[in-house]
């Protein structure tokens, strides 16, 4: 989305890696006005009935925790809205029949990061698609954003009851069930790096501050919704494009790895870029390498795993905009163990080991 103060960007996942019956579990911010907070539901298939499960109450009155169905033919949508500034995080929307493969969009027209304090003001516009349950993870690497003084805050939302939350290694006193989200802000230093591991499979969004949470002389950066890939979706390779708005003018890609990694990367584009490399490093010998840059080509090459991400802002000419989107992860559909219940499964042609 290019427009004016209302800036934001996802990647789309590759069709052929959605697969039949697939969970989806809603994750954004609360709307900072009326029916801000929003997701879609994207049909590929005629006669396809979806059931949905809102977590808050939503304009058309369905109550939070009731459940509706709906019918789509190929390519229609349906909008849902949250009544007032409501959170739809944690809605939930699966096919009634059980396989059906569609994709869902989820956002806010208007959000921000933080609406305890009166400083964070900068309501911007938040976008992504989301990954599917089969996707979700339990390991993962936060850094910073480049010239974010006031940073960022984290959501983990759990798919499954009892998932233990652990920030650099110490757990939360209350873990989650599922559908339920937790929102991590770190305390001082603010430009903090993190380390989030979860007992059971989660989904982790990192989002830029509001611009009064930023405490620089212009706080730069409206919020934006970044998806945070787990461990085991860590690439050796990623080609991406950087690309410009009219009213966004600092761009910044950031590489996180382990140390030895990031100090053998090779990074090639089309423009010129200059590297800078964070030297604190997170748990477990992670670091970060940040690259300052312009519209472009890229490519970033190792001999080991690295997750790489695109975060852009106003810095000179403005205050009220952002964008980010992943670049560097792989996604493809759950492997491993199933445990095997009173339904339907889908897998296509997908290896799957069945258990007890």
């Amino acid at each position: 989305n290019e427009d004016v103060f209302s800036s934001d960007a996802t990647p789309i996942i590759p069709f052929n890696r959605i697969l039949k019956g697939e969970k989806y579990i809603v994750q954004s911010l609360p709307g900072s006005t009326i029916d801000a907070s929003s997701f879609l539901i994207v049909s590929t298939k005629d006669n396809s009935v979806f059931s949905i499960t809102p977590s808050a109450k939503t304009v058309s009155g369905f109550i939070a925790g009731s459940t509706f169905n709906v019918t789509l033919d190929y390519g229609e949508t349906i909008l849902v809205k949250a009544d007032n500034a409501g959170d739809l995080s944690g809605s939930t929307v699966v096919s009634k029949n059980g396989c059906e493969k569609f994709v869902v969009f989820a956002g806010s027209k208007c959000s921000q990061s933080e609406y305890s304090s009166g400083n964070c003001t900068g309501c911007d516009h938040l976008y992504t698609q989301l990954i599917p349950v089969s996707h979700y993870g339990k390991q993962f690497y936060l850094a910073p954003f480049a010239l974010q003084a006031g940073n960022y805050v984290a959501k983990v939302t759990a798919s499954e009851d009892n998932t233990i939350i652990l920030i650099d290694g110490v757990a939360l006193v209350t873990p989650l069930n599922k559908n339920e989200s937790w929102e991590y802000r770190p305390i001082a230093p603010s430009f903090k790096k993190t380390c989030i591991q979860t007992s059971k499979p989660s989904l982790l969004y990192q989002y830029l501050n509001s611009k009064g949470c930023n405490t620089n002389s212009n706080g730069n950066g409206d919020p934006s919704m970044l998806l945070i890939p787990s461990v085991d979706k860590w690439v050796r390779q990623a080609k991406f494009g950087m690309f410009n708005t009219p009213n966004v003018d600092v761009h910044h890609i950031n590489i996180v790895a382990k140390k030895s990694t990031l100090l053998n990367i090779q990074v090639t584009a089309d423009v010129p870029f200059t590297k800078s490399f964070d030297t604190t490093l997170l748990c477990d010998e992670v670091g970060v390498l940040t690259i300052l840059a312009t519209q472009g080509s890229f490519e970033i090459k190792s001999d080991s795993l690295f997750y790489s991400y695109v975060y852009s802002y106003v810095y000179s000419i403005g205050t009220n905009e952002s964008f980010a989107y992943l670049t560097g992860a792989k996604v493809f559909p759950y492997k491993g163990e199933y445990a095997l219940q009173s339904r339907q499964v889908c897998f296509d042609a997908q290896p799957i080991t069945l258990g007890i």
